[in-house]
């Protein structure tokens, strides 16, 4: 019916699942999902019902029942660490974005080798055999072997860093959501003693601080290893 048609089109985006729940590997690598709102974006100012919901395992209740599981074995100990139920909650996702990370910085190490034996190989372009320090004689696979490390080094370096800003997300809700569910848990005595600005302090500002945490932690652990092994090659 065209009266449906015309309905169809303008079915809001945050009535529809996320992207990511059915998106391939390839478009999840390559951030290919996102390439919709970004031309909708190029052709019209954005609006909130333009973003889709968040993916259901991104939601709270979600989040939360995945840390309360780790938090309430870490109750059971003698003295209960925050940060190793955060660890455990999110494990597989933070060793993934940590090996992205290592993974684009050696892409991004290797190519000045391979820029070094480009040149080698230009000043060598008299000789039927050139010797490049990678013991690569053509100069197209030199030129392509470039080519792939860079994007390469590009696209896991973007995935690794939505990754952690992912995981800074869940792991500041997670944060919300604990300081909330505990305001609630408190006694009328343990209520007198806490102010509101306690409060909004530890579900602002001590929550920001875990989603900056993870953005930028990542990196607090691989660039001072690539400045050592920088300054071995050298």
């Amino acid at each position: 019916h065209p009266r449906d048609a015309v309905g169809a089109a303008y079915i809001r985006a945050e009535d529809t699942s996320h992207p990511l729940e059915s998106a391939n590997a390839a478009s999840i690598a390559t951030l290919a999902w996102m390439d919709p709102l970004v031309r909708k974006g190029a052709r019209q100012p954005l609006h909130e019902s333009d973003i889709w919901p968040l993916a259901t395992v991104d939601t709270a209740a979600a989040i939360h029942n995945r840390f309360a599981l780790h938090w309430t074995a870490e109750c059971a100990k003698p003295t209960p660490i925050l940060a190793r139920a955060i660890w455990r909650t999110f494990r597989s996702e933070i060793i993934t974005a940590l090996c992205l990370n290592v993974v684009g910085a050696a892409l991004n190490l290797l190519q000045p080798w391979i820029v070094k034996s480009i040149v080698e190989y230009l000043q060598q372009g008299d000789l039927a055999v050139p010797q490049t320090s990678m013991g690569i004689s053509s100069g197209y696979g030199l030129a392509g072997l470039l080519a792939s490390a860079s994007f390469l080094s590009i696209t896991t370096g973007d995935y690794a860093q939505t990754l952690a800003a992912q995981i800074g997300c869940n792991a500041k809700s997670i944060f919300v959501d604990a300081v909330f569910l505990k305001t609630l848990a408190l006694s009328g005595s343990a209520k007198a003693m806490l102010t509101s600005g306690d409060v909004v302090t530890m579900t602002t500002v001590d929550s920001e601080k875990m989603l900056l945490g993870f953005w930028y932690g990542f990196f607090a652990l691989v660039c001072p290893v690539s400045l050592i092994v920088i300054m071995i090659l050298m």
